[in-house]
């Protein structure tokens, strides 16, 4: 395959007129020139016309055509009609029902490039219901690299998903053409078989999931009947034996393949075939005659599972099969008992280790209020001098029920020195006005104005602050829920911190049946992380006088005006002026029409924040593109500063010539104009000499195993680097397995100190996406780390009395810390290293040292939550919470 390989994004589609345009438009979104084929196979709707009223007019960078079947062919023998009319090496799946993120073909084809045998290019994808709204996110994948022996061993139905995949034409034109219903798994079987096959850990396609869904056919479960059950299975078992021939007649038709293929891929058809033995036999044969195709299933480690399921079905009758529910009574008083076994042994477990990883076990011991507790919150209150603090409300046809409940969790405020200033925008629900008039007579501390127009939801909640009089406001959406405590800890905070004039709080999510769920554990102020996702959002504070110093809401940036008001607040205040309170004290509800499902149900809302950031980093002098998420949050790509100034790139020494020399021609190969790079030895001493020997502006020191992803991190780094008053900049460090290595630090965690996500997938989500998301941090890590060269030598440099370079780092970026500068972890720089786990430890020596100098193990990290557990690096929840009650 060429260094720049050319794609094809086949968009294949088959009723699916509602969902085709918006397919097109992520194709046509992508960010390298591709050919596109959007293909109908004859549907007898209106997909053909759709989808040519979709490119209607494009005169974009793609070339786009649109065209139908003669007559319905079936995914597989569409696949190899459209092969033979493709121009691109790789062909680029898309189903005419999902959404192609844009740098998709961009990653995949880079993958293609990095692996010149791949065969199969695969992702994670996003689970999205029918109107686009995530449900799962980064699911449906496999380990990075998948071959025969995996295959082998997971079994029946272990395959790259077919709507996450590219792959080499090659696959469809050199082999037989495919015949049958399903191509996930043949084309992963003739990938491994002729190469390599791999998936790459982050998502790139939003896989829609609905009733139309090609796999909930075949694996049909819409009734737990015998009916349902029989229809299912003979299709899953026609299905296999269309994957096992297939597989034989790819190895038939190499015989160039290497022998071990060769076997393992005959073996491999033979599995499909025995699977398709057994359902069968279950289906038609006497139970004597299960016997032979089970006891086959039980010697194959990829199908004793399922073997020994259908051994049950020995003992019962046939009209029983897929009925779940007399298994369920069978069972049911068993797993009751075990579930709550399990529960109590949970919660000694938890209690004992000092964390777990339960939300609900944890609300229930630490975070329920009663009797003893309410008294002890008022006895708080009254202590207090009675700053009144407003509540603002905007309302427009809530559930009248959830309005109740957020109107009473008002008034049952511990703290009573509150204005609930409610203003309606137009409701054309009566009992919605009902509501509100009958609260505003029943206490004298609500008030209602009712809009003559309807204004959405900036212009209302304008109105509302319009008729507060107390110094600070609180914002509480009108279907959501505050904590008893809400209102006393923030009158706390501003009692002791008076010249504070933004808080926030922690906050969770709220179902229909008011179980909690989904808590968000906020770190303190993190500038960074706040143009990623709104931090302050759920419970928001301000002073008032600040609220209408900046106009208040601005109209024009609905579904995301409290994510604009908070960036214009803070870029009026010193950091200083911002105070976090670690306790959960508002409950988001989750509906369809609310964010808190995701924003992808309001995607006008996720315009409206990328523009908000935009004029942000505009107040505050720095450019940048703004790109943004469908599940919701931002990335900003800062502009690289012009002219731009000159870089050292110092690469440590690892002993070993043929990673230096990977590590080095990588580093060159960024073009990068004047770039000045220097090898020393992995040694602190070493390092210091190179930096202050260096003429290079910026300074980045690299481990010398580092290879990174693209050839653009170099100038990406310097662009966060050489912004004004910050710390350094860090990258995120994995292996071959691409489980973290090296990234920024938690400091307190797991022990005195963990990197973060380490041991973690490179590509995973993290702690409410925090994995993926550019944030300050209180120390870095060796690996990939760059900064001015004159805050290196300000600071004195690295420590040679460490032995290691993460050691000697976490203590120098540290010390950088201590001047109020603030370092930034961007997980988007990415570098891999051959190297085992443990290569970016510190040694026990350097550990004593740290701690000595630093008492790490008590300090409390800014960049964490006293929330969240210490003993690991896991997230789960502290037992008990290291917080004031």
């Amino acid at each position: 395959m060429s260094d720049n390989p050319t794609a094809t994004i086949l968009v294949i589609a088959y009723k699916m007129e509602a969902m085709i345009a918006e397919a097109i438009r992520s194709a046509l979104a992508q960010t390298i020139p591709c050919e596109i084929i959007v293909s109908d196979d004859c549907s007898p709707d209106g997909t053909l016309d759709a989808a040519r009223k979709a490119v209607e007019g494009y005169s974009g960078p793609h070339r786009v055509s649109v065209r139908s079947t003669p007559r319905n062919l079936g995914l597989c023998a569409h696949l190899t009609e459209l092969a033979g009319i493709a121009t691109g090496e790789v062909l680029v799946f898309q189903a005419g029902d999902d959404v192609s993120y844009p740098q998709r073909v961009e990653r995949l084809l880079a993958t293609f490039v990095k692996y010149p045998d791949a065969q199969i290019v695969g992702s994670l994808v996003d689970d999205i219901d029918a109107r686009g709204k995530p449900i799962e996110l980064a699911v449906r994948g496999t380990p990075f690299e998948v071959d025969q022996g995996w295959l082998l061993r997971r079994g029946k139905l272990a395959a790259v998903l077919g709507a996450s995949m590219a792959i080499r034409r090659t696959l469809l034109t050199d082999f037989p053409p495919m015949e049958g219903m399903v191509e996930d798994n043949m084309l992963t079987l003739r990938a491994v078989l002729a190469g390599r096959c791999f998936c790459v850990q982050q998502s790139l396609i939003g896989y829609r999931r609905h009733d139309a869904n090609l796999g909930d056919w075949v694996f049909d479960r819409s009734a737990n009947d015998a009916a349902t059950y029989e229809r299912r299975n003979r299709r899953v078992l026609q299905m296999y034996r269309e994957i096992a021939a297939d597989q034989r007649k790819c190895v038939a038709a190499r015989p160039d393949l290497p022998e071990a293929k060769r076997v393992v891929g005959l073996q491999l058809a033979q599995m499909y075939a025995l699977e398709a033995d057994m359902r069968e036999a279950v289906l038609d044969q006497p139970r004597h005659r299960w016997v032979a195709p089970l006891w086959r299933g039980l010697m194959h480690p990829g199908l004793r599972r399922k073997s020994v399921e259908r051994a049950v079905k020995l003992v019962l009758p046939r009209s029983t099969f897929g009925q779940g529910d007399i298994a369920g009574r069978a069972g049911g008083r068993f797993k009751d008992w075990n579930r709550r076994r399990l529960d109590a042994r949970r919660i000694r477990h938890a209690d004992r280790r000092g964390e777990g990883p339960d939300y609900t076990q944890w609300v229930a011991q630490f975070d329920t209020m009663d009797d003893a507790k309410r008294a002890a919150l008022i006895e708080r209150a009254n202590k207090l001098p009675p700053v009144p603090i407003a509540i603002v409300m905007p309302v427009y046809n809530p559930s009248p029920a959830w309005l109740a409940e957020a109107i009473d969790s008002v008034i049952a405020q511990a703290y009573p020195h509150w204005e609930l200033c409610i203003a309606d925008d137009l409701s054309t629900d009566p009992q919605v006005i009902a509501t509100l008039d009958a609260y505003a007579q029943r206490d004298k501390r609500i008030r209602v104005i009712h809009r003559a127009v309807n204004g959405h939801i900036s212009a209302a909640s304008n109105s509302a602050l319009e008729i507060v009089t107390a110094p600070w406001v609180t914002l509480l959406d009108h279907d959501d829920l505050l904590a008893e405590h809400a209102l006393l800890c923030v009158a706390e905070a501003i009692a002791a911190a008076p010249e504070v004039a933004v808080i926030y709080s922690d906050e969770d999510k709220i179902d229909d049946a008011n179980h909690r769920r989904e808590a968000f554990f906020k770190p303190d102020w993190n500038p960074e992380l706040a143009r990623a996702y709104n931090m302050v959002s759920h419970f928001g504070a301000y002073r008032t006088a600040l609220l209408r110093e900046v106009g208040g809401f601005q109209v024009g940036y609905e579904g995301a005006q409290d994510y604009d008001l908070m960036l214009r607040c803070v870029d009026r205040i010193a950091p200083t002026q911002i105070v976090h309170i670690p306790h959960v004290l508002y409950h988001w509800r989750i509906h369809d029409a609310s964010t808190a499902a995701g924003n992808a149900v309001k995607p006008y809302a996720l315009e409206a924040g990328r523009r908000a950031i935009l004029e942000h980093l505009a107040r505050n002098g720095l450019t940048g593109d703004v790109q943004s998420h469908p599940t919701g949050y931002y990335v900003v790509d800062y502009t690289p500063p012009s002219p731009l100034p000159s870089v050292t790139v110092v690469i440590a020494d690892p002993g070993d010539a043929k990673a230096l020399a990977a590590c080095r021609d990588a580093v060159q190969g960024t073009g990068y104009p004047g770039l000045d790079v220097r090898v020393a030895a992995a040694t602190p001493a070493a390092l210091n000499v190179a930096v202050r020997e260096s003429a290079g502006a910026i300074v980045v020191i690299l481990d010398g195993r580092c290879v990174p992803e693209d050839d653009t991190w170099l100038l990406r780094a310097v662009a966060w680097a050489a912004r004004p008053n910050n710390g350094a900049i860090g990258g995120k460090v994995f292996d071959a397995e691409r489980r973290v290595l090296s990234s920024g630090v938690l400091i307190g965690v797991d022990g005195a100190w963990s990197a973060m996500d380490g041991g973690a997938r490179a590509d995973g989500v993290g702690y409410v996406g925090r994995a993926k998301l550019p944030q300050n941090l209180t120390a870095l890590m060796h690996g990939l780390v760059a900064m001015p060269r004159g805050l290196f030598v300000d600071a004195g440099g690295l420590d040679e009395t460490y032995a290691t370079l993460t050691g000697a780092m976490l203590d120098l970026t540290l010390r950088i810390g201590r001047s109020g500068l603030r370092h930034t972890w961007v997980p988007s720089l990415r570098m891999q290293v051959d190297a085992p786990g443990n290569a970016f430890d510190t040694n026990d020596a350097d550990n004593q040292k740290l701690e000595a100098t630093w008492a790490l193990s008590k300090m409390v990290d800014p960049a964490y939550n006293p929330n969240l557990g210490n003993r690991s690096r896991h997230y789960w929840y502290a037992h008990p919470p290291r917080i004031r009650a």
